[in-house]
């Protein structure tokens, strides 16, 4: 499981799967940030779906434990070779900075000069530079958000976690990152109740990058497990039976919960973990020699479809928030107006009016915009491995 046959190092390897991972990820995380226009449905089919994408959230946790995954993958791939600060760094700005700084530069400094807006740009420019620095997650907890954008702050954990991660793995070793990562998977929900009972707001424990290392830490800790054998042996005789019991306590939480709400205090606590450690056995499962459930795993989150949503994942995940916003203020009340089936069916077409300008807005953003960089990364900074691991 350390390489594959050819011998490349396990970061060097392309998993289908983990494109499908993104696409389910999207896809939750879209229609969870859509479903809010909805306001006090009473028919059934309003209120199903208002529960099910209020779940959705759970597609950031998906994409926390991925990047924590991939990322510690090809950095411990990478011990010992030159270039190993300066090809990681180069190579992750060319994938986020331009989509990223390019959506800011339009919002910011173009947008407040076509649309007559005074007072969404006077908060932005009073809140905005938490956003040019990458630190949304943190100004948002303290009441400077910019509407249309709050949805930054998950790209403002993984930058962070960018920035220091590289530094911790090179400093430890892989007996140290282990325990590093044990420690942020143990500390993460206390951390969350310590944040409740410090008095800040539900925000806090769902957006702060200590309240989030978690799940960061679970995939950390799976791609090191995956590149020890003993460990990897002894991670395969367990993860089936904790998935199962990971699975059954998510299920008692949400039917004693009656639901599983973001800003609740026992799902952040408890709830965020268990999805962690939920996700990360989905990325085992994908990234495993297929056989068994593993291969049916592989199967089923291969499927085209998936991975389509999984390629233009990023760029759908920074204009979907931005195109609700800018459609809520025009449709909200149209929506809200009929009976419970006439609702239904306008919600319906509103979330999917939603996934479809999201997915052209990445597509054209793709073509134009991140593969003309992302072609400049093997050029400019060929991925650093040193050997085989």
């Amino acid at each position: 499981m350390t390489s594959d046959p050819a011998g490349a190092p396990l970061s060097a390897r392309r998993f289908p799967a983990a494109d499908g991972i993104r696409g389910l990820a999207i896809l939750a995380v879209v229609l969870h940030n859509s479903e809010f226009v909805e306001r006090n449905g009473t028919g059934i089919l309003v209120k199903l779906t208002g529960a099910i994408t209020a779940t959705g959230w759970i597609g950031v946790q998906l994409f926390f434990v991925l990047s924590g995954f991939l990322i510690t993958g090809i950095l411990v791939d990478a011990l010992g070779s030159p270039g190993y600060f300066r090809n990681f760094y180069i190579r992750r700005t060319l994938r986020i900075f331009p989509l990223y700084y390019a959506v800011l530069i339009f919002a910011l400094l173009v947008f407040p000069h076509l649309a007559n807006v005074p007072e969404w740009t006077a908060i932005a420019r009073k809140n905005q530079w938490w956003y040019w620095s990458y630190l949304s997650n943190w100004g948002g907890v303290l009441g400077h958000s910019i509407p249309g954008f709050t949805h930054f702050w998950s790209l403002a954990v993984e930058e962070q976690f960018y920035l220091v991660w590289p530094v911790l793995v090179l400093a430890l070793s892989r007996r140290g990152i282990i325990g590093l990562c044990t420690v942020m998977i143990a500390t993460g929900p206390v951390i969350r109740l310590g944040l409740h009972l410090a008095g800040l707001p539900p925000q806090a424990g769902y957006e702060l990058t200590v309240a989030r290392w978690d799940a960061l830490a679970a995939g950390a800790l799976l791609a090191v497990l995956l590149r020890d054998a003993p460990l990897q042996a002894t991670l395969a005789r367990w993860i089936g039976r904790m998935t199962v019991a990971s699975t059954g306590a998510l299920v008692v939480l949400v039917l004693y919960e009656r639901g599983f709400h973001f800003d609740d205090l026992v799902v952040q606590v408890v709830g965020q973990s268990l999805v962690a450690f939920l996700s990360a056995a989905l990325v085992y499962g994908c990234v495993t020699p297929p056989a068994g459930a593993a291969l049916r795993v592989q199967r089923l989150m291969s499927v085209a479809w998936l991975r389509f949503f999984g390629k233009y994942s990023y760029a759908m995940y920074v204009f979907h928030f931005p195109i609700q916003h800018v459609l809520a203020l025009n449709v909200v009340d149209a929506l809200n107006a009929g009976d419970p089936n006439v609702r239904f069916l306008k919600l319906m077409a509103y979330l999917a009016c939603v996934v479809a300008l999201s997915t052209a807005a990445a597509m054209i953003s793709w073509r134009i915009l991140e593969k003309p960089f992302l072609d400049l990364k093997d050029r400019i900074a060929p991925r650093a491995v040193a050997h085989p691991v």
